[in-house]
């Protein structure tokens, strides 16, 4: 049983990403680098310019690339992020977008189900948030964003959007990319008694039709909690 185990653990994936610089887990980072690939965002942190991207290879092949916000989707799912500083829509006023800091609560929860053979990927993710006090729309405001009630739109405001926008890398990556980036694999296997049944289900093959649950629960916070 042990070599069995050995061996569904080696042939997992043969998926791997490459920073074509540092991906620093702590970054400031907006929606606009979405317009950058790997290797061309510039992300300002502290004193330092840096580039930020990854590139995705299957085996040997470049199979694509992820843009710097979509890698930081990527550190959201893999449990990879420190801190980061994104904007999400303001739902307090609607021709603002809010500055926010974003670090993850706890641990990511990810499990793989299958549905008639194919694969359903679900993730839960636990994020807390806080709102840039040098952003345009707070100093510009007269609105209380953490009354009780705007803390509740901002937190659902920024569920729905990282929700999407997670579900956009994980689609991009499992059909556009053909490539399981994130290992989901490792939670599919154990549904496999041997080695062969693993081998006969051609786990990536299969991958690019999976479906993918994502839940986010967002948490507002005060103060300089991470700064």
């Amino acid at each position: 049983m042990d070599g069995v185990n050995s061996e569904k653990s080696s042939a997992l994936s043969n998926t791997n990403i490459t920073e074509d610089s540092n991906l620093d887990k702590s970054t400031n980072l907006t929606n606009k680098d979405s317009l950058y690939v790997a290797g061309q965002t510039p992300i300002y942190s502290q004193d330092n310019i840096e580039n930020m991207g990854l590139a995705v290879f299957s085996g040997a092949k470049l199979v694509g690339e992820l843009n710097g916000f979509e890698s930081i989707m990527h550190l959201i799912v893999s449990n990879d992020l420190n801190t980061c500083n994104i904007h999400i829509p303001n739902p307090i006023q609607d021709t603002d977008n809010l500055d926010v800091y974003l670090t993850l609560k706890k641990k990511t929860k990810n499990s793989v189900d299958f549905v008639n053979g194919t694969p359903l990927v679900s993730s839960k993710i636990y994020v807390n948030i806080q709102i840039d006090s040098s952003s345009q729309a707070s100093t510009n405001s007269d609105k209380n964003y953490y009354s009780a009630e705007n803390t509740k739109l901002i937190e659902e405001a920024c569920n729905s959007y990282l929700e999407k926008c997670i579900k956009d890398y994980l689609y991009k990556t499992s059909k556009d990319f053909n490539a399981d980036i994130d290992g989901f694999g490792r939670y599919a296997v154990k549904y496999f008694s041997t080695m062969q049944e693993w081998s006969d289900y051609n786990w990536l093959n299969r991958f690019k039709d999976a479906t993918f649950d994502v839940k986010v629960e967002t948490t507002l916070e005060s103060g300089n909690t991470f700064l």
